[in-house]
């Protein structure tokens, strides 16, 4: 004969129940989907269940709260003696802590279930924007070759390169070999841009395939260099040079980024140098445009020792009006 639960038994279940309804559906949701369109819809669904029995319970809430009101002025008049009011009275409260318990977990889970959703219609997004956005610039590259101009659709290949490296790759890991590929194709429209102001040199140590196939978190390089660009040698009227260099060892892959720019001051570096240490918030801005150089810094600092731990990262040594160099330390990955 099957047991009868206890009334706190069925509360804690039903507390567990809520707790779980909505990312289970939502799991369901996405381990079953056919398609990411298919997925955002179950998702959909599965949130306005949690928003019903949400409503439900706050309902019930305030009705619970309603007749706490009610027992407190019978005891008032009663002189707060009547113990089958006390104890009705603290059966009461419980279920009202009860239900604010149910109602806080099914709240947290339809944020995550909503987080959930965004990201899926974002990835539909993600799968058609950009086929518009590469044919789109190919028919720009098509009609500037049919006009004979040359550069026009070299800046257009190199720029739909770019954003389908970014689009496509997004959040993953990259090769040593794409990442330089895509350093390459940024400084090649920049020098449209630039001229013969900035000169850009390659030094890699080991170019086997161990070292050209490590891993690495995507787009790592091209922020620096751009920093070095914009904050470095731009600010020159003369311009300057931004040296990438390569060497590995058993266990690491150490990279540099050295310009001869106009440098960062003391005081900056030292502000720059303790945020990537995690120890200050992020520095001010550096270069004539206001654009802080430290932003870009930052963000390849921490995605490097998420995906790889605190003894992995970015650092910079600067001296004003010398130039500035960022090094990069990684383990050595080897693709899989």
């Amino acid at each position: 004969m099957k047991r009868e639960l206890s009334p706190a038994e069925r509360r804690w279940r039903a507390v567990l129940f809520a707790s779980l309804t909505a990312e289970t559906v939502a799991a369901f949701a996405l381990a079953l989907g056919t398609s990411p369109l298919g997925r955002a819809a179950a998702l959909a669904l599965s949130l306005g269940a949690s928003s019903a029995l949400l409503a439900s319970f706050a309902v019930q809430r305030r009705r619970h709260e309603r007749f706490l009101l009610r027992l407190e002025s019978l005891a008032e008049d009663d002189g707060g003696d009547d113990e089958a009011l006390l104890e009705e009275r603290g059966r009461r409260l419980r279920e009202v802590e009860l239900l604010e318990l149910l109602e806080q977990r099914l709240e947290e889970s339809a944020t995550a279930g909503l987080l959930r959703t965004e990201a899926e219609l974002h990835a539909l997004q993600n799968q058609i924007n950009p086929h518009f956005l590469y044919n789109t610039l190919e028919i720009i590259r098509s009609r500037a070759l049919v006009q004979g101009c040359l550069d026009v659709p070299e800046m257009v290949e190199s720029l739909a390169l770019q954003f389908r490296y970014c689009i496509n790759s997004q959040g993953e890991m990259a090769t040593l070999r794409q990442e330089l590929a895509h350093v390459r194709n940024y400084l090649l429209i920049q020098r449209y841009r630039f001229g013969d102001r900035i000169r850009y040199k390659e030094v890699i140590h080991d170019e086997d395939d161990c070292v050209l196939n490590s891993r690495l978190p995507i787009l790592t390089l091209q922020p620096i260099i751009e920093n070095a660009l914009i904050h470095g040698v731009n600010p020159r009227v003369e311009g300057g040079s931004i040296t990438l260099r390569v060497r590995a060892s058993d266990k690491r892959l150490y990279i540099s980024v050295e310009d001869d720019g106009v440098g960062i001051p003391e005081e900056a570096l030292k502000r720059m140098r303790q945020s990537l240490q995690g120890s200050a918030p992020a520095p001010s801005p550096r270069g004539r445009d206001g654009r802080s150089s430290g932003i870009a810094m930052g963000n390849v600092n921490r995605r490097i020792r998420l995906c790889f731990g605190e003894h992995y990262g970015v650092d910079v040594a600067s001296t004003a009006g010398v130039g500035t160099s960022v090094f990069i330390t990684l383990p050595l990955v080897r693709e899989i």
